[in-house]
């Protein structure tokens, strides 16, 4: 299985989408990032998954996942 790295600005995007849901709903923010996890290690797992975007840097691919945009 291959080893899935969060890129620090990934990371913050994680915290801050966290922080937003959680004021709201802790437990919604918590299942949301289980999915975001899931769906990163998903495109980890089948890395021709998703769609290509390459004007977003080369080989990034992009999978919404509860219509949270992804980019591996």
């Amino acid at each position: 299985m291959p080893t899935l790295t969060w890129a620090p600005r990934a990371r913050e995007d994680i915290v801050e989408i966290w922080n937003y849901y959680a004021g709201h709903n802790p437990d919604a923010a918590d299942r949301l990032l289980d999915e975001i996890e899931r769906i990163a290690r998903l495109l980890a797992d089948n890395p021709l998954m998703g769609v290509g975007r390459n004007e977003l840097g080369p080989g990034v691919r992009t999978f919404v996942a509860a219509r949270i945009f992804v980019m591996a």
